[in-house]
């Protein structure tokens, strides 16, 4: 019992620890697109574009659409060339 109970606090560990690393890389990810955004290398229209995304990924994580944020942010990065 004491083997199957140390088996479920550590699951419960790893999943906790893989969700705030998954969430770590987001926040990198949208610090390196706002850097980019902010930088004023990229003509008006890229910016428009990227502005509009960005604020669609904001509002898709709060209605907790991830998935669906992520692959726009993916989006905002290939616009911007950001790495």
């Amino acid at each position: 019992m004491k083997t199957l109970k140390f088996l479920i606090a550590t699951a419960i560990a790893g999943a906790c620890l893989c969700a705030s690393a998954a969430d770590a890389a987001y926040m990198t990810d949208v610090k390196k697109v706002d850097a980019a955004l902010k930088s004023g290398t990229y003509p008006p229209s890229t910016t428009d574009e990227a502005r509009r995304l960005r604020g669609d990924i904001e509002r898709m994580m709060k209605e907790e659409r991830e998935a669906e944020a992520m692959k726009l942010l993916e989006q905002v990065k290939q616009l911007l060339n950001v790495r």
